[in-house]
């Protein structure tokens, strides 16, 4: 049971994934379980004709679908990093228009915001805190 929700989780968080240089989506997850075959699988028959980049970063394993072989692939060892302890892509590795959308995005999420109907004891019941570091909302 743990797995199956972890598994349908990941979906939701990889959902997010900014655009790295070129447009290549990329997601990074922390699943409790190992679920990234099972989730490259969904986004290799969801998403078939676009190229992305899964990254499990406990375990370093990034998965690169290029429309036609899912396959591993090696990723900076100095970016694994980043990522795992931040939640998120060096700006300089992300594509230009990423930095736009993140702007867009924040203030979108603060003017529709309410201050005094803010529940975090909620918010963590719908999603972990440890996951908040990769939505731009939450930082």
């Amino acid at each position: 049971m743990a797995c199956r929700k972890t598994f349908h989780l990941d979906y939701d968080y990889e959902a997010c994934c900014p655009g790295v240089r070129d447009n290549l989506p990329y997601g990074s997850i922390e699943p409790d379980f190992n679920v990234i075959g099972y989730c490259a699988d969904h986004f290799c028959q969801r998403l078939k004709n676009q190229q992305w980049i899964i990254h499990k970063v406990k375990r370093d394993i990034p998965l690169y679908w290029d429309c036609k072989v899912r396959q591993q692939v090696e990723i900076d060892r100095e970016i694994t990093r980043f990522v795992a302890e931040s939640g998120e892509v060096k700006a300089n590795h992300l594509d230009f228009e990423e930095h736009d959308f993140q702007k867009l995005w924040t203030s979108f999420h603060t003017a529709i915001s309410n201050e005094e109907r803010s529940n975090k004891k909620l918010q963590l019941q719908f999603m972990l805190a440890r996951y908040w570091k990769y939505f731009t909302e939450m930082k």
